[in-house]
């Protein structure tokens, strides 16, 4: 069982839907890509039943491409809302899911309200950050 599959194996055992991993090493423990775009959103998003996908600065989707992730990256620019973006891909996939395990001790307190305001109906209790401690 890969990384990811581990976290869809938590994410099913524990009654949530999708996983929004944030904290830049966490995406590089995964993947293999590094880029720390410091204001901008850089997210990795896991459904417990679906294919993953990276959402992050459009500069930086072809550096994504090139470790070999080869599920979607969608990239964004400066003057797109990057968190109605994610949004709108998680709906594409026909998804009613609510529940989100966020990482507790990385996503700050901007980043969560702007999730809540784009998925107000979310629920955002679960904290994946000791699953992805104990997987390192």
């Amino acid at each position: 069982m890969n990384k990811i599959e581990k976290i869809q194996r938590w994410l099913a055992d524990n009654n949530q839907d999708i996983a929004l991993i944030t904290d830049p090493k966490t995406i590089q423990y995964l993947t293999g890509f590094y880029s720390d775009p410091v204001e901008r959103v850089l997210m990795m998003v896991v459904f417990k039943d679906k294919d993953p996908f990276i959402f992050g600065p459009a500069l930086e989707s072809e550096a994504i491409k090139d470790t070999g992730w080869t599920n979607p990256v969608y990239g964004y620019l400066d003057h797109e809302d990057p968190w109605a973006m994610i949004a709108d891909q998680v709906h594409a996939r026909n998804t009613d899911e609510t529940h989100f395990a966020i990482e507790k001790s990385q996503l700050a307190v901007d980043r969560l309200e702007s999730l809540e305001s784009v998925f107000s109906d979310g629920d955002f209790s679960a904290n994946l950050t000791p699953l992805i401690d104990k997987m390192r």
